[in-house]
């Protein structure tokens, strides 16, 4: 009996340990499919997080984009609208009657001839008749004149036009200010 016995104890004693070995491997295995779980939820945490990163980025750049396509339409209109202020005031110049265009040109030719010595002037065409004590040149100007000593180098441009542009340089922030209020 004793050889059954021992023969038992060594069975049992075998037996305990694979299932002691058993139990360890189950053991680890859990841990390693815990840890792997971990791993996979702190990964997949990762990549959303990174995704919704690159989804604001892409929504920032997109909004961006819309706010400066929207910031050059406004600007684009306010020109449109300067523009518009300034070609209706060349209209309404170049619509003046004869009698104030007589009366502007004679005010422009005592400027002029405070100056310089005039001998020559450019007017528009439908003011050549209105100039005196100067040889008139037709010349494509809204009105007003561009007066000219003799030798031609030195003339004073008292144009309509150059006024005009003179004005458009100096007020157009304060055109837009008051347009687009």
């Amino acid at each position: 009996m004793a050889i059954e016995d021992l023969k038992e104890r060594i069975v049992k004693k075998a037996r305990d340990d694979a299932d002691k070995q058993l139990d360890d491997a189950r053991n680890e295995a859990a841990e390693i499919i815990s840890k792997s779980k971990l791993t996979a939820q702190a990964t997949k945490k990762t990549a959303w997080e990174e995704l919704n990163k690159q989804i604001d980025q892409q929504r920032a750049r997109a909004k961006a984009g819309a706010e400066l396509e929207a910031e050059k339409m406004v600007l684009n209109k306010k020109k449109e609208l300067i523009e518009s202020v300034f070609e209706d005031v060349k209209e309404k110049v170049s619509s003046l009657d004869a009698k104030t265009r007589k009366a502007d040109l004679q005010k422009l030719m005592k400027k002029a001839d405070k100056e310089l010595t005039v001998a020559k002037v450019y007017c528009n065409k439908k003011d050549t008749d209105s100039i005196k004590g100067a040889k008139a040149v037709s010349a494509p100007i809204l009105g007003g004149l561009i007066a000219e000593e003799k030798s031609g180098k030195i003339s004073l441009d008292l144009s309509y036009d150059s006024m005009l542009e003179v004005v458009r340089e100096q007020t157009a922030k304060n055109v837009a200010e008051i347009l687009l209020k």
